[in-house]
């Protein structure tokens, strides 16, 4: 189990760390701020799409695909639906681009190639290790470009674009190689019928791009200024590199998620990462920003604090949430995710019209998050076994304790190694102490 777990966290670090280092390098450049905005806009467009593909069908597919021999049946029906799907709004981004002439329908024309992906599909067999380095093949190969954009001080949009469209094309190309399975293309023109019987589900999905992904910039555009756009997607890059982290603990044993004893561990697990965050964004916020992104804001400082209570907020049962999809308790996953939306989406707009606007966008995502939680806490409180966690969570509690103390007490460089160092003694005693579990 560690070791399944070690391949597919250290192919996702990597890529997530080029990632955020090219965006923190175009970013002391000092480029034209509409770029940045750009850059940020197409990763969210990109999101969005993707979730609307989706639109519940991907959660009820890979859910087959796990009980489900016949795997290739349930998949070539599923994407038939969204490359027809994906056909129409590529037919209708064009037609809107052409007449309104912005940039930002021309983003919605990558659907055809962000369907093709097949994902899903491997990370329902159990091949979480290929899923990720076909997730992770797309995002070192537009680091790179960025990169180069940068060296070259080249900052085309419409460039940009075209290499990410590119992008999205040879990931999709090489997830259904690492399926080596065959489908034919049927244009299904009822396919709308299909999302219609998800959709519960596939209002989740979007909930999940706004509280997991970069989704909610794509609606915050609306309401926001470029410099608060590109402050928040700085932040959201490591934001998200953590969240991913976490919800890649539970997708490399999604087919295990019925096993309450292995949900329970791998909260563990992903609420360790989270604790881990929450001391380097809430008490060394200065210093592990200028470590990650040399020069930024005080307003983008403030999103790092923020978002350092937001992951650890929804650290605590972040397992036990796609936990009740595969034991099919549908209805307390939409319900949870419908009114953290809700909450996430009117706090954003609100706050865009008061002093806080400038960190409008991370306030609401701790909003968000905390609605989720009380949300789900609420509805499986009897699924989660809290006995089981009494011991876990006070030790990490004390824990916690000790890290501000010694950031209140001691020197900051001698605080933040002595506070290392514990991290690295509790990580060898929570494998000791847990090691038939994770070898299982």
């Amino acid at each position: 189990m560690i070791k399944k777990i070690f391949s597919v966290f250290l192919v996702t670090l990597l890529a997530q760390i080029l990632s955020i280092f090219s965006i923190s390098y175009i970013y002391n450049r000092n480029p034209d701020e509409s770029f940045l905005n750009t850059i940020a806009i197409l990763d969210s467009t990109f999101s969005i799409v993707t979730s609307v593909l989706a639109f519940g069908m991907l959660q009820i597919t890979t859910r087959n695909i796990v009980t489900n021999k016949e795997w290739e049946k349930e998949v070539s029906e599923t994407q038939n639906i969204r490359m027809s799907f994906a056909f129409y709004i590529s037919i209708l981004s064009l037609i809107l681009y052409f007449f309104l002439e912005k940039p930002l329908f021309l983003y919605f024309t990558t659907s055809i190639f962000i369907a093709n992906n097949v994902n899903y599909a491997l990370y329902g067999l159990g091949k979480s290790l290929q899923a990720s380095v076909s997730s992770s093949l797309r995002l070192i190969i537009n680091a790179l470009g960025l990169l180069l954009m940068g060296y070259f001080c080249v900052y085309n949009s419409l460039f940009y674009f075209i290499l990410f469209s590119i992008t999205i094309l040879i990931t999709s190309i090489y997830s259904n190689f690492l399926l080596k399975a065959k489908f034919q293309f049927k244009l299904i023109n009822d396919f709308y019928k299909s999302y219609l019987i998800t959709f519960k589900i596939g209002i989740t999905d979007l909930a999940i791009v706004f509280l997991l992904d970069t989704g909610i910039l794509f609606f915050a555009d609306f309401f926001y200024e470029e410099h608060a756009i590109t402050n928040a997607y700085i932040v959201l890059k490591i934001y998200l590199l953590i969240k991913g982290v976490q919800r890649l603990v539970f997708q490399t044993f999604y087919n295990e998620l019925v096993n309450i004893k292995k949900v329970i561990l791998l909260n563990k697990i992903i609420f360790i990462i989270g604790v881990v965050y929450f001391v380097a964004t809430v008490l060394y916020t200065n210093e592990v920003a200028s470590f990650i992104f040399g020069k930024i804001s005080e307003s983008a400082l403030l999103n790092f604090k923020i978002s350092g209570f937001s992951v650890i907020i929804s650290s605590i049962l972040l397992a036990s949430i796609p936990r009740t999809l595969v034991i099919k308790n549908d209805k307390i996953y939409f319900n949870s995710f419908v009114l953290s939306l809700f909450f996430l989406l009117s706090s954003m707009i609100i706050l865009s019209f008061t002093r806080y606007k400038d960190n409008g966008i991370f306030i609401a995502l701790l909003i968000g998050e905390f609605v989720l939680f009380l949300s789900f806490f609420i509805g499986i409180w009897k699924d989660l076994k809290i006995r089981k966690y009494k011991k876990f969570y006070l030790m990490n509690f004390l824990l916690l304790v000790v890290y501000f103390l010694l950031n209140k007490y001691l020197e900051t460089e001698f605080a933040i190694l002595v506070s290392i160092v514990i991290n690295v003694v509790y990580g060898f005693y929570f494998i000791f102490f847990n090691k038939k579990e994770l070898m299982s």
